[in-house]
């Protein structure tokens, strides 16, 4: 799941650097329990957002206003392994290019 949700990534930064999103941190950390986690943050001129994606499926969304330091969209959920993460993140991208 993790892999797929790295592809999507890399299928849209030119979508992120044409709305002016900057990546500011991406991490691949092996847990303790045998799967991984892949997470990215992205920062906007009005949001911070991050998206966590474990192997097993289970993803956390959320975005966070700079001005005000409030969650203002958070998901937690569990993606199948056909997901299509453009139809998951769609708020998320929403949000991020406001």
């Amino acid at each position: 799941m993790d892999k797929k949700f790295k592809e999507w990534i890399k299928n849209n930064e030119k979508e992120f650097t044409d709305s002016n999103i900057k990546v500011i941190a991406f991490t691949e950390v092996d847990n303790d329990d045998g799967t991984s986690t892949v997470t990215v943050a992205h920062e906007s001129s009005v949001y911070i957002g991050q998206i966590s994606v474990q192997s097993t499926g289970k993803c956390t969304i959320e975005v966070i206003s700079i001005t005000t330091e409030e969650i203002v969209f958070h998901i937690y959920c569990s993606a199948k392994k056909g997901v299509d993460f453009d139809s998951l993140l769609d708020n998320y991208m929403i949000y991020m290019k406001a």
